[in-house]
């Protein structure tokens, strides 16, 4: 059975989620530095501004 792939039916890839820890932040900016590009360097440093508040989400919560 051949089934086509087709781009309207593949998931939306979010790099913010693939950076859930501080190794894998570490490990993708090393990884983008390394290219040499400063634009896909300013890109990296908005998704990892995103996951870093992810991880560091101190917001209180109301006690009931």
């Amino acid at each position: 059975m051949n089934k086509k792939i087709t781009t309207a039916t593949l998931p939306v890839f979010d790099m913010v989620a693939q950076l859930d820890s501080n190794e894998a932040i570490s490990e993708y900016l090393s990884q983008v530095q390394a290219e040499g590009d400063s634009d896909e360097l300013k890109r990296a440093l908005g998704y990892v501004a995103k996951a870093y508040a992810s991880l560091t989400d101190t917001t209180p919560t109301a006690d009931k």
